[in-house]
């Protein structure tokens, strides 16, 4: 089961309540000196189109990079809310605005794409980036506060970084795979998350997509990736397969819900590990679900998300013992709600 990750808001910081000292990250050495030459910049013109409110994660590669010290990594990837008018940071729309002049006076070659809301700047002829982009994470929650460069900010979670790597799967990106296939050895619960966050189907057709593209991808990884110590290296040839098999291999054999003790149980078992259960305070099962990738695995499944969790929450404040949803490998078992069910009673009778 992958272990529940704490959601922080978008921001300099992460606001309210009792929380833990953040985990310091050391991004790497390339990324690191990109931000630290474009950041106070990036805020202060973030700043400018937000009512003096500077609100972002931090993403991509090299948060992983800084994670699992796996490889190099070139890029700064920030999102922010999917509202932030991006566009009024170019001058075409907004005289006023000094995002672009400001970023060439830095070295880069600002670009604005308005349908996808996004912002690219590149340097060094390519050969480092910056991505803004306005979007929201494809896991709803995750993100959390860490110390970047001495300074308080906010980082997407694995899980969330590894689900949009494989949006966009269909691109085989040699950096994508290799960070897939150290997920797999480093952090297992972020890609289970990422990978049953979308439908079985879509998940076999990217390994298959994987394997195949193979050549593509050692050509690619010739290029591309650098940096990576003695140790965490792979042959070109092994990636796509290697990414392939850990993308099975991720993929649940067992998800069952179940209410017991005033608690939510989710047990989820893999192709390559046994039944794991974790037990979630019903408070706090929304954020959970949402990070862990559950609430987009069950979505399409039965009543969806929604209703399966609230039927659990009430049986938890009930105090009733219920099985709420149970699938394996070949698709749903049962389900129930207060009002419906699939081989289970609806609402509180016992089965």
């Amino acid at each position: 089961m992958p272990r529940g990750e704490g959601a922080q808001p978008m921001g300099d910081c992460a606001a309210g309540g009792r929380r833990m000292t953040p985990p310091t990250l050391t991004l790497p050495p390339a990324a690191e000196t990109l931000w630290q030459a474009i950041g106070e910049t990036v805020r202060e013109e973030l700043r400018s189109i937000s009512d003096g409110h500077t609100q972002y994660a931090i993403g991509g590669g090299s948060i992983l990079a800084a994670r699992w010290k796996h490889r190099e990594s070139y890029d700064i990837d920030l999102v922010v809310q999917p509202d932030t008018p991006l566009g009024m940071l170019a001058e075409a729309n907004n005289p006023a605005a000094q995002f672009e002049a400001r970023m060439r006076t830095l070295g880069g070659k600002p670009a604005f794409f308005p349908m996808a809301r996004l912002w690219t700047v590149s340097f060094d002829e390519g050969e480092r980036k910056l991505d803004l982009w306005a979007t929201a994470p494809l896991l709803g929650a995750g993100q959390r506060a860490c110390t970047i460069d001495g300074r308080l900010e906010t980082a997407l979670s694995s899980a969330q970084i590894l689900r949009g790597k494989l949006e966009r799967a269909e691109e085989p990106l040699a950096r994508d795979v290799f960070d897939i296939i150290k997920a797999n050895e480093k952090e297992p619960g972020a890609l289970e998350a990422a990978v049953n966050a979308i439908s079985r189907d879509a998940a076999e057709s990217i390994a298959q997509n994987y394997h195949w593209a193979a050549p593509t991808i050692a050509a690619d990884a010739e290029r591309v990736l650098r940096g990576i110590r003695e140790h965490e290296r792979i042959e070109p040839r092994q990636l796509g397969n290697r990414a392939a098999h850990a993308i099975g291999s991720a993929l649940y054999t067992t998800c069952r819900i179940h209410t017991r003790n005033g608690a939510i149980e989710v047990t989820t078992a893999t192709n390559v590990r046994g039944e794991e259960t974790i037990h979630i305070e019903p408070n706090n099962a929304q954020r959970h679900f949402e990070a862990t990738g559950l609430s987009a695995h069950l979505q399409p499944k039965g009543p969806g998300a929604k209703a399966l969790l609230d039927y659990a929450r009430t049986a938890c404040r009930q105090r009733r013992d219920r099985v709420v949803f149970e699938a394996d490998a070949d698709g749903v078992k049962a389900w129930r709600t207060a009002t419906a069910g699939m081989n289970l009673t609806p609402g509180n009778a016992a089965d």
